[in-house]
């Protein structure tokens, strides 16, 4: 079963290695449409060689359902949106003249014009050369589709992104499905002068066989039709996942831990350890509504002695789109670690986020009191 993370989406360095790089489930150019000054998509492409993959297989519909979110999750990056008129022509032309956007970009990667190796200290991509030149800054705009890849299920993104041109010296058959490319002309300042080679699938072209596709591979055709339909307004989604921001305590309800207390936000999952030691509250997901891993709102708490208390943490930390904030609170001869994590936190709405956790810290209560530990 393939790995969901705590935001309960799977690997996009996943979907992107395995999936849109050999073109076992993607967007064609046929799927594509670009509409209102976006891209859209109005279908996928499964290959027939997904049969035989029973890792994907086993969660096929999470994993479409996945590949989808991730074209709309790109394309509503503003960072990854370069205007037509900024492209030099003709690599404008050859675009059709619409703007460059998170859904072409994907598309050139399934359409082999750009190669990604990826690697948590130095994850190298190599890209058209008509590409690095026609679009301004194009080499950043590259190394941003990666951040967003990463960021699409909360992983770290590489140490070092290097992008080089993508150009074949010589090319051998090594085995079936395999060539080997080797590629120089670093567009990394840092990037070492020697060539470099790299082992890659080979691109081939895997054209949908609805004649060999499973029953269950055709209702979900269906059910990913329905859905492109809910999400073509997806670049509406952070003023959505801001109502998390929002809370309210009309149902009164208080976490009761031994001798301390929470209040819990109204729709707000509770859980806790036979001991009390642990105990944790989320937002439900609704892929995922029991697994607090999946939340984009939850808050942990862990009782400690003072003897086994860690030092105490960093009360505010914002990596990427995940928002950490900590407290400590006193007890009588233990501490109270509150650990809050909200996950697609944006400058925008960065203070909303931090309200709202003010907001649940200040209804703590540890013996009738609430005392931060300085």
């Amino acid at each position: 079963m393939i790995a969901t993370a705590e935001n309960g989406r799977i690997s996009g360095v996943f979907i992107v290695r395995r999936l849109l790089s050999q073109k076992l489930i993607y967007a064609g150019e046929q799927d594509i449409v670009w509409k209102s000054h976006c891209h859209t998509l109005r279908g996928l492409q499964f290959s027939p060689d997904l049969k035989s993959d029973l890792e994907i297989m086993e969660d096929f519909r999470k994993i479409a359902k996945n590949v989808l979110y991730l074209y709309y999750f790109a394309e509503g990056q503003q960072y990854l949106r370069v205007p037509a008129a900024e492209i030099s022509s003709p690599y404008r032309e050859a675009l059709h003249s619409e703007d460059i956007t998170g859904i072409t970009l994907l598309r050139m990667i399934t359409d082999g014009a750009v190669r990604i190796f990826f690697d948590d200290e130095e994850t190298v991509l190599y890209a058209d050369p008509e590409f690095l030149s026609a679009v301004p800054e194009g080499a950043e705009l590259l190394r941003n589709l990666i951040r967003t890849i990463c960021l699409f299920a909360g992983e770290t993104a590489p140490k070092r992104i290097l992008i080089q041109e993508k150009t074949d010296i010589d090319t051998r058959e090594l085995s079936s499905g395999l060539s080997i490319s080797y590629g120089a002309d670093s567009w990394d300042s840092e990037a070492p002068g020697a060539d470099l080679a790299y082992l890659y699938m080979a691109d081939e072209e895997l054209p949908l066989d609805e004649a060999e596709m499973t029953k269950e591979q055709e209702s979900t055709l269906i059910m990913l039709g329905r859905m492109m339909q809910d999400l073509d307004d997806e670049s509406d989604r952070p003023k959505k996942d801001s109502s998390r921001f929002a809370l309210s305590f009309d149902q009164g309800k208080r976490l009761e831990c031994m001798d301390y207390s929470i209040a819990v936000p109204d729709s707000f999952l509770v859980s806790a350890d036979n001991s009390g030691a642990v105990s944790r509250m989320w937002l439900p997901n609704p892929e995922n509504p029991e697994e607090w891993e999946a939340s984009l709102f939850s808050l942990r708490i862990d009782r400690k002695t003072a003897d086994s208390a860690d030092e105490t943490p960093p009360r505010e930390v914002l990596e990427g789109q995940v928002l950490r904030i900590n407290r400590v609170f006193r007890a009588e001869n233990d501490r109270l670690y509150v650990q809050c994590r909200m996950i697609g936190v944006t400058e925008e709405n960065l203070s909303s986020a931090e309200n709202a956790v003010e907001m649940l810290f200040r209804t703590v209560l540890v013996n009738g009191r609430n005392e931060e530990v300085d």
